[in-house]
């Protein structure tokens, strides 16, 4: 099995919070939906979601 990327899940509690500091650091967010974020900065992509309780 051949992989391209490995990109990690992070789950996070607020992620409007999450996005604007990862964005504060220069990284670019796009919505993958309501409860999901990939953020990226060009070389490091990785997604923020929404802990559900």
């Amino acid at each position: 099995m051949k992989s391209n990327d490995i990109r990690p899940f992070i789950p996070v509690k607020e992620l409007a919070v999450s996005k604007a500091f990862y964005e504060a650091l220069g990284f670019i967010s796009d919505d993958a939906n309501e409860d999901m974020s990939v953020i990226s900065n060009g070389t490091c992509t990785f997604f923020l979601y929404k802990l559900l309780k």
